[in-house]
């Protein structure tokens, strides 16, 4: 079973270059995107990879059998979590283990949890490689904290270096296609300046098209332009007009934001019930950041009756994920 079998059964064309693969062609997944051997190169140039980039033929491991039954078609970073299965070992390897297993089962937090522990070398050696690979699949899958950690991990090559040039471009060639995701990333390296100097007028119109391709998290990104007037007419009621699209996608971020704009009370009436309220329902959603401002709210009775007990503990549960579950 070769690692880049789920390439093979539906996309022969690398993403990167248009270049048809041959039938004994090895193939790449980068951050969902099937690429051949040379783009997969250029595209990880500035990446730390653990283990090496050889895709292994077979897995035969007694150890994998079960991983392997319940997934008969394997990416290429599947793969490297299965010959990394073997050498886990001392404490917290049981935890890590099941992570694996979740992931195999297409669980989108559980690939954003296996990216922060590859990002960080918690019990797994440090790859940002192969970090990006599962927030990227993460984020795919809608985990809006994958799409944080995805974006710290593509500014830690800001900047026009080999790499994030070719980003851009497979962004770019990607977006043209139609790609909503792509085209939500496009605007990404417009707004940061990776691949790109930074120019935000064209940042928002990527966004722009993203969002109303479907992409939630890009009405997120759209509405902080607003928010702060770069490369679009400062609005804070266009701003949350956006957020509240997100929002409306069961996205948390545009929960968050929203309750934000409430409680600032710029350019917008300041209104403690209803920050306190989106704060809640993003705070339910696993949003760290909303679930400490949630636990403020309760520790001045803000929007909400006081209540030291409640803020207590949605500022320790806030802390808990954020250490959990961000790069």
């Amino acid at each position: 079973m070769t690692v880049d079998q789920s390439m093979m059964s539906q996309n022969r064309t690398c993403q990167g270059c248009d270049r048809s693969l041959g039938p004994a062609e090895t193939g790449w997944i980068w951050n969902e995107y099937p690429v051949c051997t040379v783009c997969y190169g250029a595209l990880t140039a500035d990446e730390t990879q653990a283990g090496t980039a050889t895709p292994a033929d077979s897995l035969t491991c007694a150890d994998h059998a079960g991983l392997l039954a319940a997934a008969p078609l394997l990416t290429t970073e599947q793969a490297a979590l299965l010959e990394h299965w073997i050498m886990i070992d001392g404490p917290g390897a049981e935890e890590i283990r099941a992570e694996i297993q979740q992931a195999l089962s297409a669980d989108a937090a559980a690939f954003n949890l296996l990216g922060v522990r590859f990002y960080h070398g918690r019990g797994i050696p440090k790859a940002l490689r192969w970090a990006a690979q599962f927030f990227a699949r993460g984020a795919r899958m809608g985990n809006c904290q994958a799409f944080h950690n995805l974006g710290t991990c593509y500014t830690a090559a800001a900047g026009l270096a080999p790499a994030a040039s070719a980003r851009f471009t497979l962004f770019q060639k990607r977006a043209d296609a139609g790609d909503p995701d792509a085209m939500y990333w496009l605007g990404f390296c417009w707004a940061h300046g990776v691949g790109t100097k930074r120019h935000h007028p064209t940042a928002a119109e990527c966004y722009r098209r993203a969002a109303e391709s479907g992409h939630a998290h890009a009405w997120v990104s759209l509405g902080l332009l607003f928010h702060t007037g770069n490369g679009v007419a400062q609005s804070d009621k266009a701003a949350l007009d956006c957020f509240q699209k997100a929002a409306a996608m069961g996205h948390p971020p545009g929960m968050y934001q929203a309750g934000c704009l409430y409680m600032l009370g710029q350019g917008l009436e300041e209104n403690p019930g209803a920050a306190a309220a989106w704060f809640t329902k993003a705070a339910a959603s696993g949003h760290d950041l909303a679930m400490n401002l949630l636990g403020n709210c309760y520790g001045r009775g803000y929007g909400v009756p006081r209540d030291p007990q409640a803020a207590h503990y949605w500022r320790r549960l806030a802390l808990e994920v954020k250490q959990r579950q961000t790069a």
